[in-house]
């Protein structure tokens, strides 16, 4: 649905780009020709927003995750597919790493988006300029990895499935003949058939692949709520009563929801055991006996790994874990109060055996030096710990 289905012209440059974080411009397109119904789900080059030729049109995004929200809906919900399939034009197929494509290419500004703050030329702060840094980067990262999916999907679905005709007879015209023949040379190498080997090897390893739709895990965290405003609805003796928003689904639950296939069943069983120490611990939680706290939540317990620094598992693209847990106060080399008293513990325990261990095979245990007659009752060691501080305190 990303790709394109033919080449909607050339992108005309802006003279005075804006900067914001907060909005964008995506200047018009005059089309070179009108446009075309679609028959079934095919690739298209998003109609909407290419063939246009009147006032610019403006998405708003949010400062967490750099996602389209406000206005202009059916806009936003197309933003990313219209970025990727501009981006996908622009670079050759033929390049083999995003990271090998000239910076100059990877700019907004050469797909024709344009940060703006409406119709005014402002002076940004700095806190600002870096926001703007990071929401380029961010989204040109993301056409990079689709890119990459474009190209596998190619090799997939028209070098090894079973689409027979090229993709620039039936879905992508802007790939050429020349090009796609000298692809399918690339592909078909011995480096590339061991890449490719590779990462099947790789995707092996994922247990607990997802199923949702184009939509991800935005879409499915709005079906689950409409799910949940209608058994509201249904359960009410009441059918015009209003109905309070319920709470959005937690994120286990957004988890196990996306690892069910259309028939019902989760897609692996390691998914499944998964799910059964979820509801376990669910129960645990309700009668007390388990309490979660920040990263250690309920669905990192149950998997029994912690997430990714820059990916947070069941709530989608653009969270990482300071954007969606928020920034810790200590620091990951600290340990909790309980840890700390553990490891006290059993350091006693250790230097008491240290203490109470013979020096030499059949000799008495090790004791203070002290003159005879000088003490009538033995020197003790007991150890202390400062409550207020870290520190290991020792009295003799």
């Amino acid at each position: 649905m990303e790709g394109g289905s033919r080449d909607n012209g050339q992108l005309p440059p802006s003279n005075q780009p804006g900067s914001s974080t907060h909005q964008i411009d995506i200047a018009p397109v005059q089309p070179t020709q009108p446009a075309r119904t679609r028959v079934g789900r095919k690739s298209t080059c998003i109609a909407k927003l290419t063939l246009r030729n009147s006032d610019k049109v403006k998405i708003l995004f949010d400062n967490r995750r750099f996602m389209p929200i406000g206005p202009n809906k059916g806009i936003s919900d197309n933003w990313s597919s219209y970025l990727c399939f501009l981006g996908r034009k622009e670079p050759s197929i033929l390049i083999c790493s995003w990271k090998k494509i000239p910076a100059t290419t990877k700019e907004l500004e050469k797909f024709n988006v344009f940060l703006c703050d409406g119709d005014k030329e402002i002076e940004f702060s700095e806190n600002d300029v870096k926001m703007q840094s990071r929401f380029k980067k961010k989204w040109i990262a993301y056409v990079g990895c689709r890119w990459d999916v474009f190209k596998t999907n190619l090799t997939t679905d028209y070098i090894y499935g079973d689409k027979k005709d090229p993709p620039y007879v039936t879905d992508y015209k802007f790939v050429d003949k020349p090009t796609w023949d000298a692809f399918v040379a690339l592909r078909l190498s011995p480096e590339e058939k061991a890449k490719r080997k590779k990462a099947q090897e790789i995707q092996s390893h994922n247990k607990c692949p997802q199923r949702t739709s184009r939509g991800g895990y935005d879409l499915l965290e709005k079906k689950m709520i409409e799910e949940k405003i209608k058994e509201r609805q249904e359960a009410s003796e009441d059918p015009t009563a209003m109905i309070p928003p319920p709470s959005p689904p937690t994120r286990h639950e957004r988890w196990k929801r996306a690892r069910i296939s259309t028939s019902g069943q989760y897609t692996t069983s390691e998914v499944g055991l998964i799910a059964e120490k979820i509801d376990s611990l669910e129960e645990q939680q309700s009668s007390g006996t388990f309490q979660s706290s920040g990263t250690n939540d309920l669905l990192a317990v149950a998997i029994g790994k912690p997430d990714h620094p820059n990916r947070v598992r069941g709530v989608g693209r653009g969270y990482t874990v300071s954007t969606y847990f928020g920034k810790q106060r200590n620091s990951s080399g600290m340990m909790s109060r309980e840890e700390f008293n553990k490891t006290i513990a059993e350091m006693e325990r250790k230097l008491q055996m240290v203490l109470s261990s013979q020096a030499f095979s059949g000799s008495e245990p090790i004791s203070p030096a002290v003159e005879s007659g000088e003490h009538d009752d033995m020197i003790t060691l007991s150890l202390y710990v400062n409550p207020h501080s870290f520190f290991l305190l020792t009295l003799i």
